[in-house]
């Protein structure tokens, strides 16, 4: 049974698009059974991230958050930010005392919005006895990316598979319960991978993990990302090749 929600969201430079990311997840958490935990890490950022996070969630706390912090860093890496932001989550989680076998670890990206039964969707599978949970993602439909690109992507992600058991693992929609996240060891402190390679580790622990279709996340398609490669450089790529690039 989960009894609390830790959420980690990184950010960097993201004082555009964070404020419907935590929009959306006030809204799930509205939904939630559960108390969620919130913690922003604002990761060198040189805009006004930090500032804009802490007025959006001013007008949520309370009403969906047990509780929330903004953070500033200077970690450097996706993965270390994501760690530092979920830890940090636990910890406001076990403050209420509650052991790591009962909190929900949740996280995704400052670019991405949850849809609203998010945190319903995530326990629904725990109570099934999932100890891990990776969802799908979709492209945002208001970047400027090519229908050509999109149609690449879309073509990728299918050819892999999109149905139950699928093989993507995104850090904008991921959960695993607090103990075997602390035994696979958090967060790897990379730049790229992170997700993968918690999910590789847990998955070595004899772990009962799902990948589900049922929970999908919508992502922004810009081609210009805030770490080297990853889904904006994807994108990138398959922007250069419609444009006969």
């Amino acid at each position: 049974m989960i009894d609390a929600f830790a959420v980690g969201l990184p950010a960097r430079n993201e004082s555009d698009r964070i404020v419907a990311s935590i929009d959306a997840l006030a809204r799930a958490a509205r939904r939630s059974s559960a108390p969620v935990h919130l913690v922003v890490v604002a990761d060198r950022c040189e805009d006004a991230t930090e500032l804009v996070a802490r007025d959006a969630l001013r007008g949520w706390r309370g009403a969906s958050f047990a509780t929330v912090s903004v953070r500033p860093t200077d970690i450097g890496t996706a993965g270390g930010a994501r760690h530092a932001a979920c830890l940090a989550a636990l910890q406001a989680a076990t403050a209420t005392l509650l052991a790591p076998e009962r909190i929900w670890i949740a996280t995704s990206d400052a670019d991405s919005t949850v849809p609203r039964q998010w945190f319903a969707l995530h326990a629904a599978w725990s109570a099934r006895g999932a100890l891990g949970v990776a969802g799908l993602v979709e492209l945002a439909t208001d970047d400027e990316l090519s229908a050509d690109a999109v149609h690449q992507w879309r073509l990728l992600v299918e050819r892999a598979g999109i149905g139950p058991g699928h093989p993507h693992v995104h850090g904008a929609n991921l959960g695993i319960r607090a103990d075997l996240w602390l035994a696979a060891g958090g967060f790897d402190h990379r730049a790229i991978g992170e997700d993968h390679e918690l999910w590789r580790r847990a998955r070595a622990l004899g772990a009962s993990l799902v990948a589900t279709a049922d929970i999908v996340v919508r992502t922004s398609a810009r081609t210009t990302g805030r770490t080297p490669g990853g889904l904006a450089g994807l994108l990138a790529r398959f922007e250069a090749s419609a444009a006969g690039g």
